[in-house]
């Protein structure tokens, strides 16, 4: 037998057995998973008709409890929050989820102070390879230079991708020693994932200044959403959301430049902005698990004020079409 044959037969074999082995492994990651996946699924392959669906970080991941929202504000609403989220995972999101929903009425964008200090990066963008046959996410990744194809004929090599944290998890979940990524006494819905009960706040140190940066992309990535949004028809409305005693803001240099084209752009385009680092819950350091995220129980309490902040907005809105 040639060299060159027997080199195909073992490369095939060796092809062959790795998605073999990858098939179980992935149900593990998966199934560790749970709550990301099936928030990614609603947002990129579902098809449920939202009022309303809010997008941002963690801040928002974690701080909007669309069960309060929709009580109040009497409303159909998601939290489409993702961990770490740029501003590239926003707009992934609002284009994503436009292929397959119909389009929401409002949107609420939160916007951090790193938000346009990352240009050109998708956040965990292994997270998004189940999603491929939606078809931003596919033109997104193989735009920011992810061999696509590769992922598409050969899975198990998305599990080079997964970090060593993922790792651990999946391993120990595989063990029968480990849960999923929904933390014991957690619970989550419509998107929304509640954080810990326990509040601990830290001083802010000289070691912690980061400067913010302003990248052209990011800004024109704001625009672009804005844009989509206006062709659909939904109304944007901009938050930044409660950090504790202004620790986030304490700890960053050019926030006012940040602001600064924050407000032009509300301006410029007639969009409502709420900053909601001013609210009395703020000073309440039992309500934060750290200094920029609100815990259970303060997640729970914001949730209630913003409700009755879009409230107000929406029935202006309203008022104003009579």
């Amino acid at each position: 037998m040639k060299p060159i044959i027997r080199i195909s037969i073992v490369a095939i074999l060796a092809v062959i057995l790795s998605q073999l082995a990858y098939m179980p492994i992935n149900k593990v990651v998966l199934k560790y998973n749970c709550h990301s996946y099936k928030r990614l699924t609603e947002i990129y392959e579902d098809t449920t008709a939202y009022d309303l669906i809010f997008i941002g970080s963690s801040r928002t991941h974690r701080s909007i409890y669309p069960k309060i929202i929709d009580s109040i504000c009497g409303l159909n609403s998601y939290n489409a929050g993702t961990e770490a989220g740029t501003i590239e995972d926003f707009k992934l999101t609002l284009k994503g989820y436009l292929v397959h929903h119909p389009a929401p009425k409002v949107v609420v964008l939160t916007i951090d102070l790193p938000t346009f200090s990352r240009h050109n990066e998708i956040h965990n963008y292994p997270q998004y390879y189940p999603f491929l046959n939606n078809p931003v996410v596919n033109t997104t990744l193989s735009d920011d230079g992810y061999n696509i194809g590769m992922v598409k004929a050969m899975p198990f090599v998305t599990l080079t991708d997964l970090d060593d944290y993922s790792r651990e998890n999946t391993l120990r979940l595989a063990m029968g020693k480990g849960g999923t990524d929904i933390p014991d006494g957690d619970f989550e819905y419509k998107g929304f994932l509640s954080n810990t009960t326990e509040y601990i706040v830290k001083p802010q140190l000289e070691k912690d200044m980061k400067r913010m940066v302003l990248y052209s992309e990011c800004m024109a990535s704001l625009n672009e959403m804005i844009d989509i949004c206006k062709q659909h028809n939904i109304k944007v409305i901009f938050t930044y959301a409660p950090e504790y005693d202004f620790n986030l803001q304490k700890t960053r240099t050019n926030t006012d430049s940040v602001f600064n084209f924050i407000y032009s752009t509300v301006h410029k385009n007639n969009i409502p902005y709420l900053r909601d680092d001013s609210l009395d819950l703020c000073k309440d350091p039992r309500l934060f698990a750290n200094n920029g995220h609100l815990n259970k129980p303060g997640a729970i309490v914001y949730s209630a004020v913003l409700a009755e902040e879009l409230n107000n907005i929406l029935v202006q809105k309203s008022d104003s079409l009579r």
